[in-house]
C-alpha cells in the first residue's frame, strides 16, 4: 500500500473524532478517567501555590494514558474523540484559573497532548490500515489462487507448469490423460523436445508435433509465466488440434486431388477437340479448296463460276479461323508444350500468344539455373501465371505488363506487375474474384506464398514464392 493512500487528512481526522466507539465499555471507562484527572487538577488548582506549576501541571501531561491506551485500542477514533473530550473539559478550567502565572503552561501541555493523541493515533490507524490492506491482499491472493487451481483443473487442454530448471512441477489432468501422472519431476526437453528458451519462442500458428505411447498428437503450443521472483513458473497450453491439422490436410488433400482431376479434364478435352473437331474442320478445308479449283475449271459461265469461287473462299475462311479457335482453346486447356518442354517454354508461348492477341508487351526476364520441376509445381506455376496476366489484360487496361522468373536454391519466384487501373486488394473475396481465390489456392497447395499488391491508379502486382 502507498504511503498516501493511508495518511489522513484534518477533515478525516475530524471526521473519525466525531465517530467515536461508543458501543465499547472500555471506551467509556477512557473518557471517566479523563474526567477524573480533570477534577484532580481542579483540585491541585485551588492549591497552586503549595504544590508549583510542574505538579499543577501533572494531571495534564498524565492525560497521556488514557489518550494513548485509546491509540492503541481504537486507533484515531480513539486517541482523536478522547483528545477532543479532554479539551474540551479542560479549557473551561484554564481560562477560569486565578493563577494566570500557570496559564501558558497547562495551555502548551494540552495542546502537546492533543498533538501526541493525534499523532500516535494517526500512526496506528495506519498500522491497522496497511495490516487490513495486507489480510484483505492474502485474502485476494488465496481466492484467485483457488480460482486459477479450480481452472487449471477444469481445462480440458493439456497444462504444464515448469520450473526455471525446466522441471515439471505440475500437471492438470488433461496433461496427465496424455503424459501420465509420471510427467511430474521430468524435464521438459524429455516430453515436448524443446527446451523451455526454445519454447518461448514457438508461435502459436505452428504446429508441434509429438508423439506419446506411439501416438502421435498436434499441439498449438501458447506460453506465459504465472507468479513471481523465485517462485515464477512458465505455464504450457497445449491445445490438441491432431483433427483439426488432420481434416484441414484432408481438405487440402481434396482440393489438389480436384485441381489435378480438373487438369486431366482440360488435357483430356484438348487432345479430344484437337484429334477430333479441328483435324475434321481442317480437312473440309482443304476439300474446299480442292472443289473450288474444280469448279473454276468447270464452270462454262465465268461470273456465275467467280460467284461459287466467291463464296466457297468465304466458307474456307469462315472454317480456318473456328479451326484457330479451336486450336487456341485446346491450347489454353493444356499448352502441348508444358508437358513435353516445360514450365518456362510454355510461358513464352503464352505471353507469345497474350501479345498477338491484345497487342500489348508483356516482357519477360529470368534469371537463376532454369531447370525442369515437378509436373504439379510446374502446372501450378503456369496456371497461376496464366491467371495473373489474363486479370490483367482483360481488367487493367494497362499499356505494358512485366513478369519476373528468379530461380534460387530450394525457391522460385514470380513477379507479374502491370502499370494498369489497379484496384483494392482488400475487396477481393467475393465470387465475382474467383480467380483470384483459385491462385492463392494453388500456391497453397504448392506450399508457397501469394501476396497481391496494389493500389486505384498505380497498377497491381502479383508476387509468388514456391519451394521446389
Amino acid at each position: 500500500m502507498s504511503e498516501n493512500s493511508t495518511l489522513l487528512k484534518g477533515t478525516e481526522v475530524l471526521k473519525r473524532a466525531l465517530h467515536p466507539p461508543l458501543r465499547d465499555p472500555r471506551f467509556w471507562i477512557v473518557q471517566v478517567s479523563v474526567g477524573l484527572l480533570t477534577v484532580v487538577h481542579f483540585i491541585l488548582d485551588i492549591d497552586y501555590k503549595a504544590i508549583g506549576d510542574v505538579i499543577a501541571t501533572l494531571p495534564i501531561f498524565l492525560l497521556l494514558i488514557p489518550v494513548g491506551y485509546a491509540a492503541l485500542r481504537f486507533g484515531l477514533h480513539g486517541s482523536a474523540a478522547t483528545a477532543f473530550w479532554s479539551t474540551i473539559l479542560w479549557i473551561p478550567d484554564i481560562f477560569l484559573s486565578h493563577h494566570h502565572d500557570s496559564l501558558l503552561m497547562e495551555f502548551i501541555a494540552l495542546v502537546v497532548v492533543d498533538v501526541v493523541g493525534i499523532i500516535v493515533g494517526h500512526r496506528i490507524e495506519k498500522e491497522e490500515l496497511v495490516k487490513l490492506y495486507l489480510e484483505q491482499a492474502e485474502i485476494s491472493y488465496v481466492e484467485s489462487e483457488s480460482r486459477f487451481r479450480h481452472l487449471f483443473a477444469q481445462t480440458r487442454a493439456p497444462i504444464l507448469l515448469v520450473d526455471s530448471y525446466g522441471k515439471v512441477v505440475d500437471a492438470n489432468p488433461a496433461a496427465w490423460g496424455v503424459f501420465g501422472k509420471s510427467v511430474l519431476d521430468k524435464d521438459i526437453r524429455s516430453i515436448l523436445s524443446l527446451s523451455t528458451l526454445e519454447l518461448s519462442y514457438v508461435a502459436p500458428s505452428n504446429a508441434l508435433e509429438i508423439k506419446v505411447d506411439g501416438k502421435e498428437y498436434e499441439f498449438r503450443c501458447l506460453v506465459s509465466t504465472v507468479g513471481s521472483g523465485e517462485s515464477q513458473l512458465m505455464q504450457i497450453l497445449l491445445q490438441d488440434i491432431t483433427e483439426e491439422r488432420r481434416a484441414y490436410r484432408d481438405v487440402r488433400g481434396f482440393a489438389s486431388s480436384l485441381m489435378l482431376a480438373q487438369e486431366d479434364e482440360r488435357q483430356r478435352i484438348a487432345r479430344e477437340l484437337h484429334d477430333d473437331p479441328l483435324q475434321s474442320i481442317l480437312h473440309i478445308a482443304r476439300q474446299l479448296d480442292t472443289i473450288k479449283e474444280n469448279l473454276a475449271a468447270i464452270c462454262s459461265n465465268v461470273d456465275r463460276g467467280a460467284e461459287v469461287t466467291r463464296d466457297i473462299e468465304e466458307v474456307t475462311k469462315q472454317l480456318l479461323t473456328a479451326a484457330r479457335s479451336i486450336r487456341n482453346l485446346s491450347q489454353g486447356l493444356r499448352p502441348p508444350s508444358l508437358e513435353t518442354l516445360g514450365y518456362i517454354p510454355a510461358l513464352k508461348g503464352l505471353i507469345v500468344d497474350s501479345e498477338s492477341a491484345f497487342d500489348i508487351p508483356i516482357s519477360l526476364s529470368i534469371s537463376g539455373e532454369v531447370k525442369r520441376l515437378d509436373r504439379e509445381i510446374e502446372l501450378g506455376l503456369f496456371r497461376i501465371c496464366q491467371e495473373g496476366i489474363r486479370n490483367s489484360l482483360l481488367h487493367a487496361s494497362p499499356s505494358k505488363i512485366t513478369v519476373v522468373i528468379e530461380f534460387q536454391i530450394g525457391m522460385i519466384s514470380v513477379l507479374i506487375e502491370d502499370n494498369g487501373i489497379g484496384f483494392n486488394p482488400t475487396i477481393d473475396a467475393g465470387s465475382s474474384h474467383l480467380g483470384l481465390r483459385g491462385m492463392r489456392e494453388r500456391a497453397n497447395i504448392l506450399g508457397g506464398t501469394l501476396k497481391l499488391t496494389g493500389k486505384e491508379g498505380l497498377g497491381t502486382s502479383i508476387r509468388l514464392s514456391v519451394p521446389i
